[in-house]
């Protein structure tokens, strides 16, 4: 599995086999079962996770106990709890597996080592946190401001590649509305 990692950090900036020889001295490759949480909410997390393969979901439970999912992570995208991470407080997101997935898993220390020392992982990382952040910006403006519809679109337009591997009923909750709402929009001529 590292070896589809290393070719996600090649695509994006230009590595020797040295540094790709130390980024995996630290990487961990992990197999999550379906339905198996990797993180929960409220411990501590010190794992950066990059998705070889499968396909993972973040979420927390509202005051009713209902689940709210915050984002999915396909192949080649990363997850975890960045907040967390730096903090060192508790996670406020729990994360588990859509489906059977494949992890690489680099703790924060050696996350920031690697970034310290290797220029091109630096790079790569940089690029990810950079578009972390839009997406994050992105997603608060869309909640406050977009129809459930326009949401649907969005949700589509970010996932659809993956969209027929996610259950319905998470996808209804990324968007803030119920599964049968879903379905009318999804059944909607207009989208």
């Amino acid at each position: 599995m590292f070896e589809k990692f290393s070719q996600y950090l090649q695509d994006k900036a230009v590595f020797t086999i040295a540094e790709l020889n130390r980024i995996e001295a630290v990487s961990q490759i992990i197999s999550v079962a379906k339905n198996e949480v990797l993180m929960q909410e409220g411990i501590p997390w010190i794992y950066n996770v990059f998705v070889c393969s499968g396909l993972m979901r973040s979420f927390t439970i509202d005051l009713y106990g209902n689940e709210c999912t915050t984002g999915f992570a396909p192949e080649n995208y990363w997850t975890g709890d960045r907040q967390s991470l730096l903090s060192g407080r508790p996670a406020q997101l729990s994360i588990d597996a859509i489906e059977d997935s494949h992890l690489v898993l680099i703790k924060q220390d050696d996350f920031h080592d690697l970034n310290k020392t290797v220029d091109a992982f630096n790079i790569v990382m940089s690029g990810v946190i950079q578009r972390n952040l839009i997406i994050t910006k992105n997603a608060i403006s869309e909640n406050i401001s977009f129809s459930e519809k326009e949401k649907y679109r969005n949700f589509l337009s970010k996932f659809e590649p993956v969209a027929h591997r996610i259950p319905h009923e998470m996808i209804a909750s990324y968007i803030g509305t119920t599964p049968e709402i879903l379905t009318r929009i999804q059944n909607s001529s207009t989208l």
